[in-house]
């Protein structure tokens, strides 16, 4: 089984700390862990070794999750792992099903599920 290679795209530091570490302990690679939804998308239309993007909905700064998501999707095929403090992310006022979503706080086993997932389909 191959590493996965991921971007962590969360404004909240602790929350991001913590899942970088989280993924890190699973053996999964970040490529990136950045603030804003504008880094995101300029990290994943560069770097081509994204297997997932793990995206919380409400970024600071001019373009949110769904909006970042949006736009990376329109140039590159990247699941993205929406992190919501909502029940759904369609709570939003956007339709985003395609996509799958862990509520806050990130419950690590349903982290770690979505990521064996993951790791069984080839990329």
């Amino acid at each position: 089984m191959e590493k996965l290679n991921i971007m962590v795209v969360e404004d909240e530091v602790i929350i991001r700390q913590m899942l970088v570490g989280q993924l890190k302990q699973m053996d999964c690679s970040i490529i990136a862990d950045v603030a804003s939804g504008e880094e995101a998308v300029q990290i994943a239309y560069s770097d081509t070794t994204i297997n997932l993007i793990c995206m919380d909905i409400n970024l600071s700064g001019s373009l949110d999750g769904v909006q970042a998501a949006e736009m990376i999707s329109t140039r590159r095929d990247i699941p993205i792992l929406f992190l919501t403090a909502y029940e759904l992310p369609i709570s939003v006022g956007r339709k985003i099903a395609h996509y799958g979503h862990i509520g806050k706080p990130i419950p690590l086993d349903k982290l770690r599920n979505f990521i064996w997932e993951l790791s069984k389909t080839p990329f």
